[in-house]
């Protein structure tokens, strides 16, 4: 067995001896390690799906529960108002689809790309109206425009905040706090002064998470003066200094340069109870990093290693960022080497790329790039978005129109060191779909002086743009630069982009001509594929005649001719022309693999199916006719081909006789069709009987009656069933009494009478009774089973009364009488096995167990199995208790009440015990699970901050089952502090369910009725900048108001509750 490193825990209290454990000192480095290098390769789905960005992302699903749907639109008498419903349901649809693009997005990327929140914007815009909900949707996704600058962010979200204010939105404290977390977000200047006078204006109360935000907007300025009156007053209304506002003021005095305060922040947070998390680390080493004293940076990282404080991959991020933008770039290849590549790496990275391409630093950028995990291969058909083969970098690079010399280096790097193979043509496509012409342009001579092809499709969005706005010199100006730059344009651009323009004049040649374009096959194809569409045939032989058909590929327009004589009525004639200057052109080229005449019409008969073949028969006939008129012939497989086709479709004869005139050998056989009818399955059905007991006066009644009428075989009947009816009602002695009448009159209880007499005697505890009513059912029906409830009562009051021997003797007889093993079976044996276990009955329940699984009568599970563990705890016997968990593993790979034990290590202070556990554990569970029960046993115990640092080791990410498990612990045993710090230090956990996550601490509340605690878990969500789903909110109104207790003023006032 191989033994895992362990961990030196900082000050646990009064525990000296587990801080003396040398084993100890190594657990998290060395598990996070691992956890880093399983994780390396990651999906690019998952990494993308499992962003912590993703956390503070939840806002459009639960936008979308709040929309109207079309039931709750109410139609009103008038047409007028009945059209008005309609367009309301139909923008309410549209505004629900575009909030659940914006949801996939957040939830697939981590981040919001700017036009798609614009589309949402202006589906509320054109709706007409606005609620407040969707308003402070829309505010808050601001701060997830990661690929825009701070002007662009905050010019959109001054736009949004203007417009629906006059739609009449009503805006809360959350709306203000919303914008304040934009201005943040974008470090932008303002006044604070002000924007506590506009709310005060508007009647706002500012909250606790408005001053914080406050405080942190004069931080980021360096204004320590200022934030330091937003504390004094926040003390006059005991608002409590959270550990955000500590960071803030350790980034404030780094930014005004007074870096000896900055450090003192950790002791005064210390001082006040607030213990410095990574968060508070990371802020300092930013403040060194802005400062450029890198020396600084190495000793705090020393130190904060010499405690076993492992910063995580997105911690390093902060600080490469903070180092670039500060121009202190030649320092960060030293921080990305301690990458490991931590869960949501991948999409961490991707953020702090495009932050550092807005700042302008290309080349950091770059070197963070380089240190994403190989996934998939670059080029590869549907990697399009793969952010780990650099096409993010490439899109961020164009998008923010960097210097094309600057661009075209990195693309060169890009595929020199295999991360892309066509980097330079992708991000012609990215400025090309940004509609960003001259930057296009530019791309496009770079790779003119790289001898790179260059599509023309290359250039349909821009094309499209053009055309969506009929702008006709547009579309021509790009054709001709298209020219210029020796780029070719093909049918498919001029058919979908200039042709649609141009087609009002009558002579579309010589309007090309006019527009100064050169006219080449390409372009006749173009306008002979328009005019046929146009049903227009015989400009089109024209156009074939003229310019030769055989310079034009037929089957570029073949698909064209299918359609027109499909759905459009047309002269058979005309049709037959064309074929016919299409056969004579392409002459020399024939052959049976390339018949163009041939194979259009096979294709004309496959797409006349059913009603359409019968319709079209007669004007196909007719051209088959003129074909073969003109001299025009097929080969004859093709003629074999379409002969299955007319049989299918059940065409006429003459149509096969007129197709065989075109062959050009003689047709010897007709394909035969096979035939076969698939047969039909049958089912059945069960039918279930039930039964009823009677009551014991009316069985009495009858009883007598009988005895009176001297009706003997009655009366033993009733006597039977008076047995059964009293053991139901717990009458042991009655019952044993009209047993031994039944007896002296000769005869035998009933079979179904001995289950019911065997469990009320074991209620009674009458232990020699039960046993021989068993025998005496097992020697007068042998072939009768109990249920295994009763057999389970008689084994448990045999092993009770220390006849061992005979419980497992009943247990053999459970299995030879095939009693069914099922959950029903499984909770009984639990039954039992907890009886004898809280006596502290070790043996007895051993043996039963062992019997029991040895049989396959149960299924070994940690509930059932931890019986075998609670005696020795009982008993406070750890080192029992640990060998029954380690047999229970060996054996049936669970580890029962390992909690518990886990527990009593921490609380007795053995710290070789816990090692040993936690090697063991680690070995047999895995080290992510391992530190899931060390979390929870420190939890429990009430060591927060050993729990803490466990939950921030590098690679731990959210395990839902397990989470779920220990918060319902929590709940069942009223362990309050322990799910408050479960909630609280899981928020940054990766892939954490944070609504589920308070839901759990709501619960808990609820069940106290603490109306007062369920309100303060809201002030938490805004703190944590989270917005819970409308059921949650309403959960914690409900709660308060059930409390007799009003709602927080700053409560969502969109949220209805039943008074």
């Amino acid at each position: 067995m191989r033994s895992t490193p362990s961990l030196q825990f900082i000050t646990w209290f009064k525990m000296a001896a587990l801080l003396r454990s040398a084993k100890l000192v190594r657990l998290i480095p060395a598990i996070s390690r691992q956890i880093g290098q399983n994780t390396t390769r990651l999906s690019s789905s998952n990494a993308l799906l499992a962003s912590k960005y993703l956390q503070k992302a939840q806002f459009p699903r639960y936008l979308c529960t709040t929309l109207h749907r079309p039931q709750d639109v109410k139609e009103q008498p008038d047409t007028t108002s009945q059209v008005s419903s309609r367009d309301a349901v139909r923008q309410a649809a549209m505004f629900e689809q575009l909030l659940r693009e914006l949801d996939f997005s957040v939830r697939r990327t981590g981040r919001i790309v700017k036009s798609k929140l614009e589309r949402v914007f202006n589906a509320v815009v054109a709706s007409g109206q606005v609620t407040s909900k969707q308003a402070l949707m829309l505010f808050r996704s601001c701060t997830m425009l990661s690929e825009e600058t701070r002007d662009s962010k905050l010019a959109l979200m001054d736009q949004m905040w203007n417009k629906m204010a006059e739609m009449g939105a009503k805006y809360d404290v959350g709306h203000y706090n919303a914008q304040l977390k934009v201005y943040l977000d974008s470090e932008h200047k303002f006044s604070a002064t002000d924007f506590l006078a506009n709310m005060e204006a508007k009647d706002i109360q500012p909250n606790r998470v408005t001053y914080q935000h406050l405080v942190m907007a004069y931080c980021q300025q360096g204004d320590i003066e200022g934030a330091r009156k937003v504390l004094e007053f926040m003390k006059t209304k005991d608002f409590p200094i959270t550990e955000g506002v500590f960071n803030a003021l350790i980034t404030g005095h780094g930014r005004a340069g007074d870096m000896e305060n900055a450090k003192g922040i950790l002791d005064v947070m210390r001082n006040t109870g607030v213990e410095p998390s990574l968060d508070t680390y990371t802020a300092l080493l930013c403040a060194f990093a802005e400062h450029g004293d890198i020396q600084a940076i190495e000793e705090f990282i020393s130190e904060l290693e010499k405690t076993e404080t492992s910063l995580m991959d997105s911690d390093y991020l902060q600080l490469v960022y903070s180092l670039a933008t500060h121009g202190h770039s030649q320092y960060i290849p030293k921080f990305l080497e301690k990458i490991r590549h931590d869960q949501g790496y991948v999409q961490d990275a991707i953020a702090t790329t495009s932050q550092l391409i807005i700042a302008e630093c290309d080349d950091a950028a770059f070197e963070v790039l380089l240190t994403l995990p190989p996934v998939g291969n670059a080029g590869e058909e549907g990697s399009t978005g793969d952010p780990n083969n650099g096409y993010f970098f490439i899109r961020n690079m164009v998008y923010h129109q960097r210097p094309i010399d600057t661009l075209a280096k990195f693309c060169d790097q890009l595929q020199e060191r295999g991360i892309h193979t066509v980097p330079l043509q992708f991000a012609l496509k990215c400025a090309l779909e940004d509609n960003n012409a001259e930057y296009a342009y530019s791309i496009v001579k770079v790779l003119k002086e790289k001898n790179l092809p260059v599509r023309a499709h290359y250039f349909w969005p821009l094309l499209a743009s053009c055309q969506l706005d009929s702008d006709l010199e547009g579309v021509t100006a790009i054709l001709r630069t298209m020219q210029e730059l020796e780029v070719s344009a093909d049918a498919d651009t001029y058919s979908k982009y200039l042709v649609p323009l141009i087609s009002e004049s009558t002579d579309l040649l010589t309007k090309f001509q006019e527009l100064g374009l050169t006219v080449g096959p390409e372009e006749i194809l173009a306008l002979v594929r328009w005019e046929i569409q146009n049903n227009r045939l015989d400009v089109a032989s024209a156009l074939l005649k003229e310019h030769g058909g055989e310079n034009i590929l037929f089957e570029a327009y073949k698909m064209s001719l299918v359609e027109a004589f499909i759905n459009k009525q047309q002269d058979p004639e005309a049709f037959a022309e064309l074929l016919d200057i299409v056969y004579k052109s392409q002459q020399l080229g024939r052959s049976e693999e390339n018949d163009p005449v041939g194979y259009f019409l096979y294709n004309l008969l496959e797409e006349m199916q059913g009603g359409m073949a019968r319709r079209r028969e007669g004007t196909f006939l007719e051209l088959l006719a003129s074909l073969k008129n003109k001299g025009v012939q097929i080969p004859v497989n093709i003629v074999k081909g379409m002969d299955k086709l007319i049989k299918r479709n059940n065409y006429s004869p003459d149509v096969f006789d007129a197709a065989v005139a075109l062959a050009d050998a003689p047709l010897r056989d007709r394909w035969q069709p096979d035939e076969g009818m698939p047969q039909p399955d049958e089912g059945g059905e069960v039918q279930l009987d039930m039964m009823e007991p009677e009551s014991i006066n009316q069985i009495e009644s009858q009883l007598r009656v009988a005895r009176t009428k001297g009706l003997t075989r009655r009366a033993i009947h009733l006597l039977r069933m008076l047995v059964k009816a009293n053991c139901l009602q717990d009458n042991v002695e009655r019952a044993l009494e009209l047993k031994r009448e039944v007896e002296s009159l000769g005869e035998l209880l009933y079979a179904i009478n001995y289950p019911s007499l065997i469990e009320a005697l074991c209620k009674e505890g009458k232990v020699q009774e039960a046993w021989e009513a068993n025998q005496e059912l097992n020697r007068n029906y042998p072939s009768f089973v109990m249920d295994g409830w009763k057999y389970c009562c008689l084994v448990q009051l045999l092993a009770e009364k220390g006849r061992l021997q005979d419980a497992l003797n009943t247990i053999d007889e459970m299995k030879s009488k095939g009693v069914q093993s099922d959950f029903r079976l499984q909770n009984n044996f639990f039954q039992v096995l907890h009886s004898l276990a809280e006596r502290g009955d070790l043996e007895s329940t051993r043996a039963l167990f062992d019997k029991a699984m040895e049989l396959g009568l149960v299924r070994p599970t940690n509930n059932l199995a931890s019986h075998l563990v609670t005696p020795f705890l009982l008993k406070d016997d750890l080192e029992g208790a640990w060998s029954a968990i380690k047999d229970c593993e060996e054996k049936y790979r669970i580890m029962p009440r390992l909690h518990d034990l886990l527990c009593a290590y921490i609380e007795k202070g053995d710290t070789d015990s816990l090692q040993t556990a936690m090697d063991y554990i680690s070995n047999s569970k895995g080290e992510m699970n391992m530190l899931y029960d060390l979390v929870f046993a420190f939890l429990s115990k009430g060591k927060h901050k050993e729990a803490r640092k466990i939950i921030e080791t590098p690679g731990m990410r959210a395990l839902d089952s397990r989470l779920n498990w220990f918060a319902n612990l929590c709940i069942q045993n009223n362990m309050e502090e322990a799910l408050e710090q479960l909630v609280i230090q899981t928020k940054k956990l990766f892939s954490s369910d944070r609504d589920t996550m308070y839901t759990y601490l709501l619960q808990y509340y609820d069940q106290q009725q603490n109306g007062e605690k369920a309100a303060h878990v809201w002030t938490m969500m805004q703190e944590e900048d989270f917005l819970p789903q409308d059921t949650t909110l309403r959960y914690i109104a409900s709660i308060i108001q059930r409390s007799g207790q009003p709602l927080p003023a700053d409560f969502p006032d969109w949220i209805a509750v039943k008074q």
